[in-house]
């Protein structure tokens, strides 16, 4: 499964790109790319549409 930093490198999109494709703010694609905050689900369909990212990429893991 690719990450969203994964597909970013790959691609050359830069989080204010990406941040004006989703119409969010490019500070949020950033933490969401480190996996430093958990997108809305909206945000997360949004971001998984135009990428193919998986929204369960998206998310940051969880300790089982």
């Amino acid at each position: 499964m690719k990450t969203l930093a994964e597909h970013m490198n790959e691609t050359k999109t830069t989080d204010a790109a990406l941040a004006a494709i989703v119409k969010c703010d490019r500070s949020m694609i950033t933490k969401i790319r480190r996996k430093q905050v958990t997108p809305s689900l909206p945000l997360a369909l949004s971001i998984s549409r135009a990428t193919g990212v998986t929204v369960e990429a998206l998310l940051p893991e969880t300790a089982a």
